[in-house]
């Protein structure tokens, strides 16, 4: 029963991990169309800090 947990835990954070992939992606690529908008260079900024953050703790 604890090997299908962990299993069931790897794949969870796995798609967890391309979810937040696949968003600072698109964060990324809006930046890009529109580089002369800090606003949203410091958006990213926290938000990658947040991620980071959730990871760690």
């Amino acid at each position: 029963m604890q090997i299908i947990l962990i299993f069931i835990r790897h794949y969870l954070l796995c798609l967890i991990g391309t979810f937040f992939r696949y968003l600072f992606k698109n964060i990324i690529n809006i930046i890009k169309n529109n580089p002369e908008n800090e606003l949203k260079y410091a958006f990213v900024g926290f938000l990658f800090l947040g991620i980071i953050l959730l990871i760690l703790i």
